[in-house]
């Protein structure tokens, strides 16, 4: 769709700072007027004009900074802006004053006027850094929207101050994603979007950092006053003071839903039981036969029914393997299980939360037994399917017993509790981290190979691994690969040398054996 950036003003005074607006189809300048200010087009603006006989001239320029040509208002405007250029500035005729008062003085009327119509703008030094830049693109951004402060000293305090509450909100948020704002439902104002998607944390060698709600919540505070400041409330901030009260209101309420959020979590974690029982994420029903079953259906469970039917009654099948990869079909291949048999079923589910782990077993009821069998034999099915179900502990019930491990076993390494807690309570808990994680792994590697002697090297998880052993390790690992050993040199003072030492590999015993002797 083509737009226009416009401009309305009247003698010095701005009425509507430079605002892109859409032109849906081909009409005058004047008729796109009158949509503008009726809120026919944009209906976001509130511009105080009430008729087009009010327009003193109209001037268009392809940039802000370029020489402007004065156009009729009867011409079309989507003709205009492809042959003139987008830049549209609607001057309109200043109010004629009748009587002047005599004692007034022609100088002071002129200083009067020029400081109402000049508007200062806070300056900042110029540097190629990401987020000084951002911080100039925020004051020019007023500046061609016809913001500005009216006078030098109220923009370089008030001015400054709101410029660098801004910068420092929009880039704290652009560090970890403004998107996740909009995942959760709290949008940000469009007029604000373009300055996201700079900070680029990739490039700082870390990974995106997690909001923290009372950082956040300190942005919200320094932002907060200048909504209501008495510069924000002037007419040249007319096109910003609305969305930038949604942009407030938008990061206040991510912050209340983080410290929800936060709650929550901490009461769980001190939990010194399962936040979800085995009883609370289980469901047991049981469906009756079905006197017809529709073609489709037949095609779609044939394998299953051929399995039940081949097997004898309260023999329990877990049905993962014939559900479709697609979620969709996932979910309505379950969905139809009521309706897919001619005989009578039970059905498990099991469902931990968060889709972490899902389980649906079924199995063919006998009929011809009484109700009290039926109940007994479900119940029976159930206690089986339950043993194997997954258990989720809470991070206080492993802190308990790891504390109570410190006391007994002292010299025990944490990696190799949590790895016997888990044998023995059958915990699948998630790690708490990616490198308690990757330890964990090693500590399983090392039990399932059986042996007592494996050493675990866990000195690849730790950060700033001095580099000066790193000849000795490349030259280790060809020494281990199975090369010749007479084409692996040692790595000692003479490796750079004509003369080279050959590698020899000897056990620590063995070298302390040649030294003493």
């Amino acid at each position: 769709m083509p737009f226009a950036n416009i401009r309305i003003s009247k003698g010095s005074r701005v009425l509507h700072g430079w605002y892109i607006h859409p032109l849906p189809y081909e009409m005058s300048l004047k008729d796109f007027f009158m949509k503008l200010v009726n809120k026919e087009i944009s209906p976001e603006c509130n511009i105080a004009v009430t008729s087009s006989k009010e327009i003193e001239r109209i001037e268009l320029s392809e940039a802000l900074a370029a020489s402007a040509t004065q156009a009729s208002l009867n011409c079309n405007i989507i003709e205009l802006t492809k042959g003139v250029g987008i830049y549209i500035h609607y001057r309109l005729k200043t109010d004629i004053t009748t009587a002047t008062p005599a004692s007034q003085n022609g100088f002071a009327i002129l200083m009067q006027n020029a400081r109402k119509s000049k508007l200062y703008l806070p300056t900042f030094p110029q540097s190629g850094n990401r987020k000084q830049t951002l911080r100039n693109d925020l004051v020019d951004w007023i500046h061609n929207n016809g913001g500005g402060w009216s006078t030098q000293s109220y923009a370089n305090t008030q001015g400054k101050e709101f410029i660098v509450s801004l910068t420092e909100a929009i880039w704290y948020i652009d560090m970890r994603s403004h998107k996740k704002l909009e995942e959760r439902s709290f949008h940000i104002p469009n007029i604000f979007l373009e300055f996201f998607d700079r900070a680029n944390p990739e490039s700082h060698k870390h990974s995106r950092k997690l909001f923290d709600a009372n950082e956040l919540n300190l942005h919200c505070q320094s932002l907060a006053p200048c909504a209501t400041s008495s510069w924000m409330l002037m007419a040249n901030f007319d096109w910003l003071c609305g969305a930038f009260d949604n942009f407030i209101v938008a990061i206040s309420n991510y912050t209340g839903y983080l410290q929800c959020h936060r709650n929550v979590t901490a009461v769980n974690h001190a939990s010194e039981s399962p936040i979800r029982s085995i009883d609370q994420a289980t469901m047991i029903k049981v469906h009756k036969c079905n006197i017809w079953v529709t073609p489709i259906d037949k095609t779609k469970y044939y394998r299953l029914e051929q399995l039940l039917s081949n097997l004898p009654p309260w023999k329990p099948v877990d049905i993962e393997e014939y559900l479709p990869n697609d979620p969709v079909q996932r979910m309505r291949y379950i969905q139809g299980l009521p309706h897919a048999f001619s005989f009578k079923i039970g059905e498990y589910r099991f469902s931990s939360g968060n889709n972490a782990f899902n389980a649906i077993s079924i199995w063919k009821v006998d009929e011809h037994v009484n109700e009290d069998l039926i109940i007994q034999e479900n119940t029976r099915i159930v206690m089986e399917l339950q043993a194997d179900a997954p258990r989720y502990h809470t991070r206080a019930m492993r802190i308990n017993y790891l504390r109570t491990c410190d006391l007994l076993l002292p010299k025990v390494k944490p990696s190799a509790l949590r790895t016997i807690y888990r044998m023995l309570t059958g915990d699948i808990s998630a790690a708490e981290n990616a490198i308690e994680a990757k330890v964990d792994e090693r500590v399983r590697l090392a039990l399932e190979l059986g042996d007592p002697e494996i050493t675990i090297d866990l000195r690849e998880h730790n950060d700033g691994q001095p580099g000066k052993y790193n000849d000795f390790w490349k030259i280790t690992a060809q020494f281990l690969a199975g090369k010749a050993a007479d084409t692996v040199t040692a790595v000692d003072e003479r490796r750079h040398d004509t003369v080279v030492h050959l590698a020899t590999a000897i056990s620590v015993n063995d070298l302390l054996h040649q030294i003493k002797h």
